[in-house]
């Protein structure tokens, strides 16, 4: 999140019971509103109340807000109670909600509505002191914070002196080219002219309203209020953009630190067969008549987990090998009886509502993720990170087109001799770095026992 605020945001998804599991209930909640805060710089308040319940099982008592470190300091009813409210209908608010919560028109449309009221908070300000019409230029722009990348978020590397800006609109700042150019694909190609617009408008009006206020010498007293934006309804459903995906990674980058060590790491590396590596699949099975393709069938996971098994027998040799899933109806006790046998020292978990979020966090965490075709599997490869992880899917699993596209930690397991290559090189670039320190150790060991041994000579 930047590091100035514009206001709050808020959002109110009033369908509490659904079909949906968490992952998708993430797909039309979490993604959009995260985006919409990113983009129109205002801080998220996340409401817990907004998890849904389905046939299976409520979400009510997860609380979502602390997992992910949102400021749950800030009570909701003494925000709203304290703040200036704007209520935006994605229902029925024909100028701001329309197209039934699509994030870039709300986007558009909230950025719109924060520069005309910030414009004439700066009017007024501007107004008690007599400063005539000077500087009504920088009135259209200074709403945007040209200090943080939008796209990244990042603030400028401290060899870089400042930030190159969007000569189109003037109104986004990048650290990069990449960043640049990614943006622009993102949304930032639709937004420029309109934006460069509202400048131009935004700086008539300033001009104009400055001109009136010098007119007169009332003095203006009213005290401003932090704005709160509250979205009422739905939000289209989308996946998250880059930004999302950082705002997500500065959060998950802890838990990986904060996954226990050992306290001497030289003694777990002297013993090869100690060296430890964190496996977790995903699993999600439907029967046939359900009409979900056969990505999920148990067969073709416990393949992948043979052919990986062959590439690094640690993969599945434990203490860290998790089987998740949700429930009988998607993984019977025959099939967790088959897997066990297969794989003795698996950990089996059954998830459970109060486990449900630590489930997740071991899958972001692993050092290798075999996903489920589902959008829960594809929520914990968005918290995972591409240069420490690696995810693995069956052939056929279609929900991680955003992983591939934006991570690069991804690989399918097929059967022919390119896919198994494909799988065999990118484990190596994953798990290696535990075999490759054991090794280098154990070789810088030797060197020095050699060294010690002739200096003795």
């Amino acid at each position: 999140m930047a590091s100035t605020t514009r206001g709050f945001l808020l959002h109110n998804d009033t369908g509490k019971f659904t079909t949906e599991g968490l992952g998708s209930h993430a797909r039309g909640n979490l993604y959009p509103f995260l985006q919409l805060a990113l983009e129109c710089q205002l801080t998220p308040i996340f409401n817990n109340d907004n998890l849904p319940i389905n046939d299976f099982r409520s979400y009510s008592d997860i609380n979502l807000a602390d997992f992910l470190e949102f400021d749950t300091s800030i009570s909701i009813p003494a925000l709203l109670e304290a703040g200036e409210v704007i209520e935006i209908n994605t229902w029925s608010d024909s100028e701001h909600g329309n197209s039934y919560g699509k994030v870039s028109n709300l986007v558009d449309n909230i950025n719109e509505l924060l520069l005309k009221r910030e414009t004439s908070t700066k009017l007024k300000s501007k107004s008690k002191s007599h400063s005539g019409t000077g500087g009504t230029a920088a009135v259209a722009a200074t709403q945007y914070n040209l200090e943080v990348c939008n796209c990244c978020q990042k603030e400028a590397p401290e060899q870089q002196k400042a930030m190159s800006v969007c000569s189109g609109c003037k109104t986004a700042a990048y650290c990069s080219r990449q960043c640049q150019v990614a943006d622009w694909k993102s949304g930032h190609i639709r937004q420029c002219k309109e934006r460069a617009a509202n400048n131009a408008a935004a700086l008539a009006l300033a001009t104009t309203a400055t001109s009136n206020a010098n007119a007169t010498s009332e003095e203006d007293t009213t005290t401003v209020k932090m704005l709160v934006i509250e979205i009422q309804g739905v939000l289209k459903y989308t996946d998250p953009t880059l930004p999302v995906l950082h705002w997500f990674h500065q959060r998950t980058a802890r838990w990986r630190c904060q996954q226990p060590k050992p306290q001497s790491q030289l003694q777990l590396q002297l013993k090869e067969q100690q060296v430890s590596i964190r496996t977790a699949v995903h699993i999600r099975c439907f029967p046939a008549s359900a009409g979900m393709g056969d990505a999920n069938d148990l067969s073709k996971f416990v393949a992948v987990l043979e052919q990986m098994e062959k590439i690094n027998p640690r993969v599945t040799a434990g203490p860290e090998f998790h089987i998740f899933t949700p429930g009988e109806e998607h993984f019977t006790l025959e099939d967790q009886s088959s897997m066990e046998k297969r794989f003795p020292a698996c950990v089996i978990h059954r998830g459970k509502e109060s486990v449900l979020l630590d489930d997740l966090r071991c899958m972001a965490t692993s050092d290798v993720f075999v996903a489920s075709a589902s959008h829960f599997s594809a929520l914990a490869g968005y918290m995972s990170h591409g240069e420490e992880s690696l995810i693995i899917l069956t052939e056929g699993n279609e929900y991680f087109d955003v992983h591939k596209k934006i991570r690069g930690n991804v690989v399918v397991s097929g059967n022919s001799g390119k896919d198994r290559k494909r799988l065999k090189v990118a484990m190596q670039r994953v798990l290696p770095s535990q075999l490759d320190l054991l090794e280098n150790d154990m070789k810088t060991e030797e060197n020095n026992n050699a060294g010690e041994t002739k200096t003795k000579v």
